[in-house]
């Protein structure tokens, strides 16, 4: 038989959530290149982020049914998971966003070919994801998994920090299959890991805030290595006449002069360098 029960729905919870996620996003988007760091309204997103953080705490720990229990945050575990899920959307999710542009814009493939050469990540991925599983259900222990994930992850972001422009093809499908395999052994288990740890009452909101995390990582990591490229890029396009490159489209690359299209890749490669070697320091 089921029993139907009146819930309170957490409205004022989520509102401030929303609130407070879209601001830390804003600001990493917009600081650096469409606003200064000290502007005002810069500080005013911080500002906002803060006190966005803190009323969606008070809220949480006086409403009949939060969406996002502070007593989670109680359970080892879950807190782990959800710091690591963090970093590994930071670290993984922002600099993945920027293997295209190194495949399309400095080595000159097709988005096919990119795509193409990028499936060794989704295929270690699969595998790790296959294996670890079967293996946690027969001896029942993952903390191993997600230490050697993290690991494997922090050397392929490292070997990505090491393509050149006159780097194989190859190379690329290589490091991309090392952040595969990583990825497997750490993004599912974290949220096995969680989901044996909590009451199951609690399993969708610890398994929906576990995600929340990763995914906030991702935002942050987009936004925050958009930032990082746009501004190494502006300033190595800063010389006489190559300003304009600063906001060419990579399909109008091609078509550039020589003497502009070798500027142009070589700049952005300086540009990609900084963003994998701070996605490695990161999940190291």
């Amino acid at each position: 038989h089921s029993t139907r029960r009146q819930h309170a729905v957490d409205y004022v919870g989520a509102l401030l959530l929303t609130a407070a996620l879209s601001a830390v996003i804003l600001f990493t988007g917009l600081g650096g290149t469409t606003f200064p760091w000290s502007s005002p309204v810069m500080l005013g997103l911080l500002a906002a982020s803060v006190a966005g953080t803190v009323a969606f705490i008070a809220v949480e720990l006086r409403s009949p049914e939060p969406i996002l229990p502070m007593s989670l945050f109680g359970n080892r575990n879950f807190a782990v998971a959800s710091g690591v899920g963090l970093i590994v959307g930071l670290s993984l999710f922002g600099a993945v966003t920027f293997l295209p542009i190194y495949l399309q814009v400095v080595k000159g493939v097709s988005p096919l070919t990119s795509g193409v050469l990028l499936m060794p990540m989704m295929l270690g991925m699969l595998a790790t994801s296959v294996i670890s599983g079967r293996i946690i259900s027969r001896f029942g222990r993952y903390k191993l998994f997600p230490i050697l994930g993290t690991g494997t992850m922090t050397f392929g972001l490292g070997a990505l920090s090491l393509l050149t422009i006159e780097s194989n093809d190859w190379q690329t499908a290589i490091d991309a299959l090392w952040l595969g395999l990583g990825m497997g052994m750490v993004m599912q288990v974290l949220i096995i890991a969680v989901q044996n740890s909590v009451d199951y009452k609690h399993l969708g909101v610890a398994t929906s805030g576990t995600m929340l995390f990763r995914s906030l990582g991702g935002a942050l990591g987009v936004a925050l290595f958009g930032a990082i490229f746009a501004n190494r890029l502006h300033a190595q396009l800063a010389g006489p006449g190559m300003d304009f490159l600063a906001t060419v489209m990579p399909s109008a690359v091609k078509g550039l002069p020589p003497n502009l299209h070798e500027e142009y890749i070589t700049a952005v490669m300086a540009a990609l360098h900084p963003i994998f070697l701070v996605a490695a320091a990161i999940s190291a």
